[in-house]
């Protein structure tokens, strides 16, 4: 973030706007907040962003950086796919929180497969 505002100012830039920012220039955002998902629903359903969230915001800095180096192959895999949207990263997994992916997920029952992409449902 302190690429995009300057020092100091990037802790109180609220979450909406750098969701919007971090959107419209390609990035990934990796984060150790969840609660994005709850609080910024809109912003992030109005953005193109990929958001790659630690499960557990306790954990120090060396076991953050381990779980997104053992989770790298799959992180860079997943985010071929175009946003929005937010995985978490655990110790030995990423798994998407939203959008959800539970089967029959759409209206029509389109639903997402592991990466994001929309598959048709044989009986949709």
């Amino acid at each position: 973030m302190a690429e995009l505002y300057s020092k100091g100012s990037d802790q109180i830039v609220p979450d909406d706007v750098w969701i919007a920012d971090v959107s419209a220039r390609g990035w990934v955002a990796l984060t150790k907040d969840t609660s994005v998902i709850r609080h910024h629903h809109e912003a992030l359903a109005a953005s193109t962003l990929r958001v790659f969230a630690l499960d557990n915001a306790s954990i120090t800095g060396d076991e953050m950086a381990r779980r997104f180096q053992v989770n790298l192959h799959r992180i860079l895999q997943r985010v071929r796919k175009l946003g929005p949207y937010v995985d978490v990263v655990h110790k030995d997994r990423v798994e998407r929180r939203w959008p959800s992916t539970a089967a029959g997920g759409g209206p029509s029952g389109d639903r997402r497969r592991d990466g994001g992409e929309k598959v048709r449902s044989a009986d949709g």
